[in-house]
């Protein structure tokens, strides 16, 4: 697995990774996954309800002459430009804070399921350890290699996994405003 990391090639590691991923962690990466598409739009939402709120406070009369902005007026029975502009600021507040709520859940699932995985990859290679015939553990000081093992996994959970997820996830958000 070294030599795979040395050679820098990602995909070829993430390959590799994804075959000893089982499928409850299959399913939890889908499902994280999903959230990163909720998290892109909720992140488009909320920029979207910036550039209302700004038209609005740079013109407020001219403003009115738009449909859309009248049917808001008809619905909520608002009688002010004033008050339409309390409720686009109340709209964007509550999006932007709708919108970081979502991120803070996704970057919390996103480093359970990292180290979700690593406790996996953890696993399986001390039950592979523990089988290997006995001549092999006499020949091994233990605690060197629970600490390699330790050490490796670590590194691949932050070195690996964490990152693809995040890019990943910064990939879904950039394709998202370039959408707008």
């Amino acid at each position: 697995m070294s030599a795979i990391m040395q050679s820098g090639n990602l995909f070829s590691l993430l390959k590799l990774l994804w075959r000893h991923v089982g499928l409850k962690r299959r399913q939890q990466l889908t499902l994280v996954f999903s959230m990163m598409v909720v998290a892109s739009f909720t992140e488009m939402l909320s920029v979207g309800a910036l550039l209302p709120l700004l038209s609005m406070l740079t013109s407020q009369d001219h403003q009115l002459t738009y449909k859309y902005v009248q049917v808001v007026f008809d619905f909520f029975s608002l009688t002010r430009p004033n008050d339409f502009l309390l409720l686009m600021t109340i709209f964007f507040i509550l999006t932007v804070i709708f919108s970081g709520v979502i991120r803070v859940l996704l970057l919390w699932m996103q480093v359970r399921i990292s180290h979700s995985l690593g406790s996996d990859f953890s696993n399986d290679i001390y039950k592979r350890t523990l089988y290997q015939p006995y001549a092999i553990h006499v020949s091994r000081n233990s605690s060197e290699v629970i600490a390699g093992v330790s050490n490796k996994v670590n590194s691949v959970v932050e070195s690996i996994i964490m990152p693809t997820l995040v890019i990943l996830s910064s990939a879904l958000m950039i394709t998202s405003f370039t959408i707008i």
